[in-house]
């Protein structure tokens, strides 16, 4: 019997020699979920404002839970990087989620980001779920490489393509 107690107290002894105890403690950063906001009372006397020693602590509620719209994108079908149009230039795409504003802006740059036009058009699709966008946009006498840009007004997503525009 004493033969299996050394036995156990072996194999502990050697489990303990296989798993060293770490030397330091590993750092694990600690992001934030919420701001406290600190609100001072003030106790006014005749001759002078005092401030309480006490501060109040006021946790800010969400109204929502969004959706996280950092994933959201938006990809051109036309035209795409290289492509020749002349204007008007008409462009197509999709998006892999609607937001509750659908609204895209779509603008016309030179290859110097000058701004050469603007417009803006509507996602359509079901709100959450995949959709697509269309519409037209003038280049007003431009001709070389130009620079394509849509970007949803809600959620800041944006995509670009450089495209020629010629002479009609």
């Amino acid at each position: 019997m004493w033969y299996i107690k050394i036995l156990i107290l072996t194999g502990l002894l050697l489990c303990c020699g296989c798993n060293p105890t770490p030397t330091s403690t590993p750092i694990v950063p600690i992001t934030p979920t919420f701001t406290p906001v600190f609100v001072a009372t003030s106790t006014l006397t005749t001759s002078e404002a005092t401030l309480s020693e006490t501060p109040t602590v006021s946790t800010p509620r969400p109204t929502s839970t969004p959706r996280n719209i950092e994933s959201m994108w938006l990809d051109f079908a036309t035209p795409i990087s290289g492509d020749k149009v002349s204007a008007p230039i008409r462009f197509r795409g999709r998006t892999n989620f609607v937001p509750r504003d659908p609204t895209i802006t779509v603008r016309l740059y030179d290859q110097n980001w000058n701004l050469l036009a603007e417009t803006t058009s509507t996602l359509q699709g079901e709100i959450g779920k995949t959709g697509t966008f269309s519409g037209e946009i003038t280049a007003n006498d431009y001709t070389g490489t130009a620079i394509l840009v849509v970007e949803s007004d809600e959620s800041g997503a944006s995509n670009t393509t450089r495209i020629t525009i010629r002479k009609p």
